[in-house]
């Protein structure tokens, strides 16, 4: 029986007689009404499951209507009489009228879960038979949809897609197969894609600002320009990834592998870096202002004019590395392996450079004002016309060091190891050099006024004048 009716339900048979029951039911003429016919049939195609749905509640709308007027008469005392027959001839219409808009409305939305569910099945039905094949194929608007309602979409496989200029924000992606797709110009924030395979992938001018990367495969992806503002990517794989001009400031990259990629005019500023491989990416003209470089290995590497202000390089191996004219103020390379490093007209100040190991470098004309260098080794150093002035070397070692020309003024020297070293037109004033042993020294032309002299071993100094040790302060 059911069978039946459900039938007849989504014939076009029944829906003509219905629609001409309707026109008689509301006293116009059929023929008026010729021009909505396909309209009808078309509205029937297309929504028959809602027109069955409303029709059956505007069915038991009307019983329920008659029903509750008879209960109205017997309960009341009325009969059905000029009093019901005149209420039903004025108000039945306009009744009905508002009886079936709420019952439309109300079956709309006692519908809506099956209109969501038989919706997201469409989409998957699209995005799955799309297959690995190229372009779109109604993928971009299938995926947004599924998004916008919420729906994981947690180890999808999209391979060689075209989905530029996507939209994705807040999406679950975790363990997605985005192999060789094009998500450029994409909106990806804040999505989560850990553990997601982007090899190859397609990502230029793409945002991605605050997303999960952690243990993502982006080797060899094209991400020029993209932004990945404060996102995480720990643990990723990079190598080989085009990262020019792309954002990446406070991106958290801990041992990342970043290995061969391509890193010129990339901003990394405040970025976590630490433990991360970078062999083999030629940074050029790249910002690390401000990021975490603790333990990373920079050495032999050329990062001539690079900023690195503010920059934490703890423990860094930095040996036979070339930052000529770089910018390392205020920079942490506390413990650091600086050996044969090439400082030339670089900008230390401020920089802590405690502990580092600085054998056999070159720091001509270097800024290390206000530079912290307790117990640094600087045996053998060639800092001419270096600015260390007000820099901190207590207990440092500057054995055979070259330091004609320096500027040492206000500077902590106390206990320092600076024998035979080369003091020669050094400005020393104001210097404490209380403690420390400048035995063999030459000190030709050195200024000392106001020098801390105490307990300095002047033992076999060279041309250290009278007039010298006048001007300096003895306590």
């Amino acid at each position: 029986m059911k069978t039946k009716i459900r039938r007849l339900l989504n014939s076009r048979i029944f829906y003509t007689k219905f629609y001409r029951f309707l026109l008689r039911l509301l006293k116009l003429k059929y023929k008026t009404c010729l021009i909505f016919r396909q309209f009808w049939f078309k509205l029937h195609i297309k929504f028959r499951h809602l027109l069955v749905s409303t029709f059956w509640f505007l069915v038991i709308t009307v019983l329920v209507y008659f029903l509750v007027q008879g209960l109205n008469l017997i309960i009341f005392g009325t009969t059905l009489g000029e009093n019901f027959k005149k209420d039903i001839d004025d108000n039945f219409y306009d009744k009905l009228e508002s009886l079936s808009i709420l019952g439309g409305f109300i079956i709309y939305v006692a519908t809506s879960t099956d209109r969501q569910k038989r919706s997201h099945y469409e989409a998957w039905q699209v995005i799955n038979s799309a297959g690995t094949q190229g372009g779109s194929g109604g993928r971009i608007q299938a995926l947004e949809d599924l998004n916008n309602d919420g729906v994981s979409l947690a180890g999808l496989t999209v391979e060689n897609a075209d989905l530029t200029n996507i939209k994705l924000s807040g999406a679950d992606l975790a363990r997605a197969n985005l192999k060789n797709t094009t998500l450029r110009k994409s909106i990806l924030r804040d999505v989560n894609l850990t553990e997601g395979k982007l090899n190859n992938a397609n990502l230029n001018y793409a945002n991605l600002d605050n997303a999960n990367l952690d243990n993502a495969d982006l080797s060899g992806a094209k991400l020029f320009s993209v932004q990945l503002i404060k996102a995480q990517l720990l643990n990723a794989k990079l190598e080989g990834a085009d990262l020019r001009k792309a954002n990446l400031s406070g991106a958290d990259f801990s041992d990342a592998d970043l290995t061969g990629a391509n890193l010129r005019g990339t901003n990394l500023s405040d970025a976590d870096l630490s433990g991360a491989k970078l062999r083999k990416t030629f940074p050029s003209n790249t910002n690390f202002n401000g990021a975490n470089l603790s333990g990373i290995d920079f050495s032999y590497f050329i990062l001539n004019g690079i900023n690195l202000r503010g920059a934490k390089l703890i423990g860094a191996n930095l040996e036979s590395t070339k930052f000529i004219g770089a910018d390392l103020r205020e920079a942490n390379l506390f413990g650091a392996n600086l050996d044969d490093v090439d400082f030339s007209n670089a900008n230390l100040s401020g920089a802590n450079l405690n502990d580092a190991q600085l054998n056999n470098f070159n720091l001509i004309g270097i800024n290390l004002r206000g530079a912290k260098l307790d117990g640094a080794d600087l045996s053998g150093a060639d800092l001419s016309n270096a600015d260390l002035s007000g820099a901190d070397l207590y207990d440092a070692n500057l054995t055979d060091a070259n330091l004609r020309d320096a500027n040492l003024d206000g500077a902590n020297l106390k206990s320092t190891k600076c024998k035979a070293a080369i003091l020669d037109g050094a400005n020393l004033n104001g210097a404490d050099l209380s403690d420390a042993d400048v035995s063999g020294a030459n000190f030709n032309n050195a200024e000392l006024r106001g020098t801390n002299l105490r307990n300095v071993n002047l033992e076999g100094a060279k041309n250290l004048t009278e007039e010298q040790l006048q001007n300096a302060l003895r306590y």
